[in-house]
Order: structure tokens, then C-alpha cells, then sequence
């Protein structure tokens, strides 16, 4: 397996936990706006909107240059801190009372509440930036890696597939050979071609001799 298909694998892995992520965070920060919308479908509409904006910047974090870089974070770390008041806010009226009074009144179990109220509603924006720049980082490299060429045959192939082709004759080629058997009946010299015969004849017409 090549390293760019570890990438890639990569990439879609990455991609998909912050889909999930992004989706879970959703109804908290729906809930969030709600607190300072008119209506629920606004406050949805919002928390769409930040959801979506938070999926371009980490895709197209990659491509950006050194100087628009910083801006991006500093969009992305806007939009986490939404969701972290978000799920902090749901997370206390929801749930953070209620573990509270299961742990007890005293300063043990406050502690013991408080600090899981804290990891359990935190750990989503921040696994979402820490994806983020991951995938920010892999989509760098995939950029840089080669890709797969296809080996096609080249011209050097071809010669060492056929080596003999280009200096041997066609085999079909059939040479000629002379044959010298004649007589002359003139003078009776042997060991003649056709044409020689032929030559002698025409001596012999002209001067008696050959």
C-alpha cells in the first residue's frame, strides 16, 4: 500500500469522526441560539450556519497560505468556543445538577462532579480542533506526495520484446543462386551461365569464334 492511499485513508477516517462530531454538536448549539432567538427554526438556522462555516474552514484550511492561515484558527477557534459554551451551558442544566446531587454536598463531590461536567462537555470542541488540524496537516502532505503513476511500456521495452527484429532479414526472403552448368556448343566450354551462353552465341554470329 502506498503512502498515498494511507492518506487518503486517513483523510476520510479524520473526516468522517468530525461529521459525527459537528452533528452531536449541532443540537447543543441549537439549543444555545435558542436562548436568544425569536424561534426555534432561527436558532436552528444559526446553529447550521456555524456548523457549516466550521466544516469549511477545516477543509479548506489546507489550502490556504501563510498569511490567511492565523485567520482561519482564529474563525475556528470562534466557532469551538460556541460550541463549548454551548454543550457547558446543556451540560449543566441537563445533566451537571443531577450528577452533583448524586455525588453528595460535600467539597469531594463537587470536585469529582465538576471535573466530569467539565472533560464530558469540553472533549468535543476539543476533538474537533485537534481533528481539524490533522486533517489540516494531511491534506499538506497529500499535496506534496507524487502521484501513483501508471507504468506504461515504454520504447526500451519494445526493442528487448523484439531485439532481433530491427537487423535480421524477413524469412520469407528467398536468394536467388546462379547456376553455372551450361556448354557452350560452339566451343564447347563448360561450366557457363545462362547469360554466358547467351554471350558466346552472339560471338560466335558476329566474328566465327567465341
Amino acid at each position: 500500500m502506498s503512502k498515498r492511499i494511507r492518506v487518503w485513508i486517513g483523510l476520510v477516517a479524520i473526516a468522517i469522526a468530525l461529521l459525527c462530531l459537528l452533528v452531536y454538536s449541532l443540537e447543543r448549539t441549537a439549543w444555545l441560539f435558542e436562548l436568544f432567538e425569536e424561534s426555534p427554526e432561527r436558532a436552528t438556522a444559526a446553529a447550521v450556519v456555524v456548523e457549516l462555516a466550521a466544516v469549511a474552514l477545516i477543509a479548506g484550511a489546507g489550502a490556504l497560505d501563510d498569511k490567511s492561515k492565523p485567520w482561519a484558527s482564529r474563525a475556528l477557534l470562534a466557532i469551538l468556543s460556541v460550541q463549548a459554551l454551548g454543550n457547558l451551558s446543556a451540560g449543566y442544566l441537563k445533566g451537571g445538577v443531577a450528577t452533583l446531587e448524586k455525588f453528595g454536598s460535600n467539597n469531594s463531590a463537587y470536585v469529582v462532579a465538576a471535573t466530569l461536567w467539565l472533560v464530558a462537555n469540553l472533549a468535543v470542541p476539543w476533538l474537533v480542533f485537534c481533528l481539524s488540524k490533522l486533517m489540516e496537516q494531511l491534506i499538506v502532505l497529500l499535496g506534496t506526495l507524487p502521484k501513483d503513476a501508471k507504468q506504461a511500456p515504454s520504447r526500451a521495452s519494445f526493442g528487448a520484446m523484439r531485439p532481433a527484429l530491427a537487423h535480421s532479414k524477413p524469412e520469407n526472403t528467398v536468394s536467388a543462386a546462379v547456376v553455372a552448368d551450361g556448354e557452350c556448343k560452339y566451343c564447347h566450354q563448360t561450366g557457363l551461365t545462362a547469360i554466358e551462353r547467351a554471350r558466346h552465341g552472339k560471338a560466335y554470329k558476329a566474328k566465327g569464334v567465341c
